[in-house]
């Protein structure tokens, strides 16, 4: 047993070894970073119960492995965080679903240990998460309890037993639909072969880069109309690219009907052709690039600071 660098567990077995922290955690999963990371910790540079959340979805996800965490900003740009309390507790459900077997299958959630499956502050901030899944009838409690309270004697959790309601199992399926499609990137682009290079040096490089998936609809295959899919690949991405190098109308039809849902646009066009664009779209902030290479750069830095992954 050894006190785990990150939350301070005296249950882990992390250990140091030529200035690398290496060991599982009951409470962060797996450690893997440097020592001059845990130093980036102590400097105040990254919350602990972040690190810890991040460590528990990257051991939950078989990841824990892939790389030795050398500072914070390594470290968060592995995973999409939870951005408020009703995220957070959506992770909650997305775990037990996860696990989820049978309506009489119960898992054990112990605040104390398990408060990183939603990036809880703590065991009492895992809590009262808990507890609103309960009151909202979404979880059930082993032996029919008709509340929910944080109990321990004995540094053993009680009331600790979870098991998906109905409506929770349906609502768990419906947040992980939704995720599986929040890294995809709609491309409205002039498919022609001048523009080809274009997307594969510059477009696909860039979205891939910053962790997301490119969709280009004339890459899908399909037995529907055309417009329908291309009307369905724009509702279901988490954002859009649209290229108006061409003057292409389904891209002008393509980015208006993205911004009606409230999705974001990047638009993009040929530096010798930004005279060009309709004035009812020249109002945006556009792209305007000179090069494959420049396109890159460009998008890189735009989707980097401007789209929450």
């Amino acid at each position: 047993m050894s006190v785990c660098p990150i939350c301070g567990c005296e249950k882990s077995s992390v250990n140091i070894i030529d200035y690398q922290y290496l060991g599982e955690c009951p409470v962060c999963g797996y450690v893997n970073c440097d020592a001059t990371f845990i130093d980036e910790i102590v400097a105040g540079n990254i919350q602990k119960h972040i690190v810890s959340g991040i460590f528990r979805q990257l051991y939950n996800e078989n990841r824990h492995k892939e790389k030795k965490i050398a500072n914070a900003q390594e470290l968060l740009d592995m995973v999409t965080r939870p951005q408020n309390p009703m995220e957070q507790i959506d992770r909650i459900l997305i775990f037990l679903y996860k696990n989820f077997k049978s309506m009489t299958n119960y898992i054990t959630i112990d605040p104390k240990y398990d408060y990183p499956l939603a990036f809880a502050t703590g065991d009492k901030e895992m809590a009262s998460f808990l507890k609103h899944l309960f009151d909202s009838k979404l979880v059930n409690l082993e032996g029919s309890r008709d509340h929910y309270s944080h109990v321990r004697r004995n540094d053993i959790v009680h009331n600790s037993n979870f098991c998906l309601t109905i409506e929770g199992y349906e609502k768990a399926q419906r947040l992980q639909d939704n995720k599986l499609n929040m890294d995809k990137v709609f491309v409205a682009m002039w498919f022609t072969r001048e523009m080809t290079p274009v997307y594969k040096n510059a477009i696909e490089p860039a979205i891939s880069a910053c962790n997301f998936k490119p969709m280009r609809i004339d890459k899908k295959e399909h037995n529907n109309k055309i417009d329908d899919e291309i009307l369905e690949e724009i509702e279901d991405c988490k954002f859009m690219i649209a290229d108006f190098t061409g003057q292409r109308g389904g891209v002008y039809f393509e980015a208006g009907y993205a911004k009606a849902l409230k999705k974001e646009v990047i638009f993009t066009c040929k530096a010798s052709e930004s005279k060009e664009v309709h004035f009812d779209t020249n109002h945006f902030n556009y792209i305007f690039w000179k090069d494959e290479e420049d396109l890159k750069v460009k998008l890189i830095k735009r989707i980097s600071e401007s789209i929450k992954s």
